[in-house]
């Protein structure tokens, strides 16, 4: 089966939107090492964000470049992220205060 998986890599200084693709057998879901194995093929070594509980956010495993990556859309329907907390803390900056 083919899982269209869109996401999104942060940096300090850039955010990328990108898509990438996963390849199951029929009925299986995507699991987090197969998200690894596409971000690698990307040239992204990453490891599951520990400190994010939705599963959806992947850190660099090289300190001295750090990004994030956070999985926008799974493709299924049912692994989009209800918010994106990240978004509304830039857009809460920009927001004035009443």
């Amino acid at each position: 089966m083919e899982h269209n998986i869109q996401f999104t890599v942060i940096r300090k200084n850039e955010t990328k939107s990108l898509k990438g693709l996963v390849f199951t057998d029929k009925e299986k879901e995507v699991t987090a090492t197969d998200l690894q194995k596409m971000f690698k093929q990307f040239g992204y070594d990453v490891e599951l964000d520990e400190n994010d509980w939705s599963g959806v956010v992947f850190v660099s495993k090289n300190t001295s470049d750090p990004y994030k990556i956070r999985i926008t859309d799974m493709g299924d329907g049912k692994h989009k992220p209800d918010t994106d907390n990240e978004l509304k803390s830039i857009v809460a900056n920009f927001i004035k205060p009443h």
